[in-house]
């Protein structure tokens, strides 16, 4: 009974190992652009949360992570 017990436990791991990686990736889209003196930003998320920081440069730099929602292939895969 032990050894049929550790045999799911393996098969588990080396279904669930492989998958739990692979839904670890993730995206970084990095972007400047310039921006004249009375410019105006707009930002349209689906989810996620937004930061936006001030400064006194003529440009807007966008820094934007993507993660995916699970831990599956096909949510990594989205990304």
């Amino acid at each position: 009974m032990r050894f049929a017990a550790k045999v799911v436990c393996m098969l588990i791991l080396c279904v669930v190992g492989p998958t739990a990686v692979l839904g670890q990736t993730s995206r970084e889209i990095r972007k400047t652009l310039p921006l004249a003196a009375g410019g105006a930003v707009s930002i349209d998320t689906f989810k996620g949360s937004v930061t936006v920081t001030a400064w006194d440069s003529p440009q807007v730099e966008i820094v934007a992570k993507i993660e995916p929602d699970g831990v599956s292939a096909i949510d990594a895969e989205k990304v």
